[in-house]
């Protein structure tokens, strides 16, 4: 009960439902990347779908592991779920560290081929 009056208190959900917003509009930029098929979310839950080919929606192969790259060079904490890439972050986060979330999988996709290779930082 007490972490209920706290969510209550601190205007948690509210402020989930904006941050989640905003991460969504956020990671829709990351539609412009070939490797990136479909980006939906609700709350603060959110996937990046990857895929070999945009039109026939074929899965990028993972043999790279995007998500253990994106850990391995900036920290932020993506979980894989079949071909996507999946955030969930806490209740607390603000708009600048979904930023750095974004940023994060956009460092590391947009240097992923649709062969799932990902090229080296330079």
């Amino acid at each position: 009960l007490a972490n209920l009056g706290v969510i209550e208190s601190e205007g948690l959900l509210e402020r989930a439902r904006e941050t989640g917003a905003y991460i969504l509009e956020r990671l829709g930029e990351l539609r412009e990347l070939p490797v990136v098929g479909e980006v939906r979310g609700v709350g603060m839950m959110h996937a990046v779908e990857l895929v070999a080919d945009r039109e026939s929606r074929e899965p990028l192969p993972m043999d790279a592991a995007p998500q253990d790259v994106i850990r391995r060079e900036t920290g932020v904490i993506v979980r894989d779920c079949q071909h996507n890439l999946v955030i969930s972050p806490p209740l607390i986060m603000s708009r600048e560290e979904a930023d750095e979330v974004v940023e994060a999988m956009r460092s590391v996709l947009e240097r992923t081929d649709p062969s799932g290779q990902i090229e080296e930082r330079g």
